[in-house]
């Protein structure tokens, strides 16, 4: 797992090449709506809602700051929802995609076995969670995910970063792996 001294850096630059796989790999056109787990003031849900006018997102603030995210979605007010929210809260079930926090990897083997349980419900029968990780802490996360009935349905690697989609199905790897 990545030490917490180095978490930082490695959101840098998982953030930096989040976008351009979330962009070239998930088909956001065919969303409508997306669970965010957030640790980053919902800039990830900014992304998506500027590039994304049809998505719908709920916002769960897991760093007790949903009011600060609220107001950075203030222009997407119609389409947004904010609540502070703790990883061991059960999400609302149907939407197409529930993104995971950054910083996945650094969260308590507990923590993170009861997130994925609660995502893992939430998902059925169609609804589909995605991650990105450091590569090197990718298998950590796919246990823990398996461990809660979830299975990699694609996954694929950039720059040193792991994006892992979860739901059921077939592995399918991104294209140029």
């Amino acid at each position: 797992m990545t030490s917490p001294n180095s978490l930082a850096g490695v959101l840098t630059d998982l953030r930096a090449v989040r976008r351009e796989l979330f962009a070239v790999h998930v088909q956001w056109h065919r969303m409508s709506t997306v669970v965010e787990l957030s640790t980053d003031g919902a800039l990830l849900a900014e992304e998506l809602m500027e590039d994304f006018d049809q998505l719908s997102v709920s916002v769960l603030d897991l760093n007790g700051t949903a009011r600060e995210s609220a107001d950075r979605l203030e222009k997407f007010r119609d389409r947004v929802t904010t609540r502070n929210a703790d990883v061991l809260d059960e999400l609302q079930h149907g939407a197409d995609y529930y993104l995971l926090p950054d910083g996945l990897e650094a969260l308590g083997a507990g923590r993170l076995q009861r997130l994925f349980v609660s995502v893992s419900r939430a998902c059925l029968p169609r609804g589909r969670a995605l991650a990105c990780v450091p590569e090197e802490d990718a298998m950590v996360i796919v246990m823990a995910a398996e461990r809660a009935g979830l299975e990699v349905t694609r996954m694929g690697t950039e720059s040193g970063v792991k994006l892992i989609e979860f739901g059921t199905g077939l592995l399918r790897a991104l294209p140029g792996e």
